[in-house]
């Protein structure tokens, strides 16, 4: 028997039951029944979902007894039912102008319901206050307590295969990045503090229901007022802050510039339950399922998110394929430093072997140019060209079906990449050698 069906899963287009991404070979598998379900069924699965609920909607729109109303101020958009009173935006403080005509299309797909009911909210913010009695924060809400409200707030959940252009600096060589993102949460709000509702995470998303009007009995809705656009850009900066830790260990640079596609994603609109108050310039949000409370500029700890390691791909042989990929290794360290005083000796022992292997009519003295030069450029030479390519050329592991690995080695991609940039070999390679029998004849003469 198939797993049950649940709203965020995405099906085996076979069987129909929940599918899990191979990032490897960028496809849906099912465990299930061992078939292979492409990325462009999937959205098209959610596209389905999400046209059908509208229709069911907009059946149900002309008998929600409701209004909406948007702020004169900071443009919240917010929906009300009918005998609740108009006050002033909760999110700037200025007036609100009442509309009375819904659009279907503000609402979203999903609905997180409340847990936490609004004595308990108040609750936990009053017991916070007396914890924190003496800040600023706590002596400004302590009064204000009655005014925290619940609300539903916009959100996108996303999920699906993420990729992403990662280079080290603006000129550097491109690496290329293929991940798979969860029940991503991300706000679509342009009022609100994005980094505070971040804080205010994790919610469980297994309670998710269909939305419907019903779920707005006691409480305010605030509609998504990001433009497409923006809130794309939006999850793509989530998805980059989510790999940043990935791709600073891997890249070994503090400033990596992280270019996101999600076009293969499924974005589903959602209302996520959260108790809300801003007074002068501070602002609390209580988790409205979990009761997590959190205040601007109050030191929290947040909650880390479960994140699928992405995975770099390289072109192998013609073939795009799963590697790790390392910069700096004892073994590239060490050696260029023992090929650095190989180099320096390297006049000395030619000699010793021209001269018969002996050092009678043998001056170290001849060699003294050679120490000059070597001693003087070998560290610039290194820092200039030798560790820039470096960075252009890691060591590269493929990643077998077992998650074991094995060194990749291209000796034509070291070939190419001498015809794409023969300067550096040609100076460092032309000039040691030209050097060097200059200082082998001064050492014998």
């Amino acid at each position: 028997m198939a797993p049950q069906r649940k709203i965020l899963d995405i099906h085996c287009s076979t069987c129909g039951a929940p599918a899990s991404f191979d990032i490897a070979r960028q496809i849906y598998h099912c465990a299930y029944c061992g078939a292979d379900t492409g990325i462009k069924a999937s959205l098209e699965e959610k596209k389905g979902f999400q046209s059908l609920h509208r229709i069911n909607l907009q059946k149900k729109a002309a008998n929600f007894p409701g209004f909406s109303a948007y702020c004169t101020g900071c443009g919240s958009k917010l929906i009300f039912r009918e005998n609740e009173a108009l006050t002033g935006c909760p999110f700037c403080g200025r007036n609100l102008v009442r509309q009375d005509y819904l659009k279907t299309e503000d609402f979203p797909e999903l609905v997180l319901p409340f847990k936490i009911t609004p004595k308990d909210a108040s609750a936990r913010l009053q017991s916070w206050c007396k914890q924190n009695e003496s800040s600023r924060e706590a002596q400004l809400l302590r009064q204000k307590t009655q005014r925290l409200k619940g609300f539903y707030l916009p959100y996108y959940i996303v999920k699906g295969p993420v990729s992403c252009t990662v280079r080290r600096t603006l000129k550097s060589r491109p690496f290329y990045l293929h991940g798979y993102v969860d029940q991503l949460l991300v706000n679509t709000s342009k009022q609100l503090d994005n980094l505070l509702l971040d804080l205010a995470e994790p919610f469980d998303l297994s309670d998710l229901r269909e939305f419907d009007f019903s779920f707005l009995a006691g409480q305010q809705a605030k509609i998504q007022d990001l433009r497409i656009d923006a809130a794309e850009k939006r999850v793509q900066q989530e998805i980059a802050i989510n790999y940043n830790a990935f791709i600073l260990e891997t890249m070994e640079t503090t400033t990596p510039m992280i270019t996101t596609q999600t076009q293969d994603t499924v974005k589903l609109s959602a209302l996520l339950p959260v108790y809300y108050l801003r007074t002068e310039n501070v602002i609390v949000a209580i988790n409205g399922q979990t009761g997590k409370l959190v205040v601007k500029g109050f030191p929290t700890t947040p909650v880390p998110r479960a994140v699928t390691p992405p995975v770099f791909i390289e072109p192998l042989d013609g073939v795009r394929q799963p590697v790790v990929l390392r910069f700096t290794t004892p073994a590239r360290i060490i050696l260029p430093l023992l090929l650095s005083l190989g180099i320096i000796i390297l006049p000395f022992i030619l000699a010793f072997f021209f001269n018969g292997c002996s050092f009678q009519g043998y001056h170290f003295w001849g060699g003294g140019l050679w120490l000059f030069v070597t001693v003087l450029f070998l560290p610039v030479y290194l820092w200039k060209f030798a560790w820039p390519e470096h960075y252009e050329h890691p060591w590269i592991y493929r990643i077998r079906e077992d998650g074991s690995l094995s060194r990749y080695r291209n000796w034509k991609g070291l070939l190419k990449a001498f015809q794409g940039n023969p300067v550096p070999y040609l100076l460092g390679g032309g000039g040691a050698f030209l050097f060097l029998i200059i200082s082998i004849i001064l050492i014998l003469s």
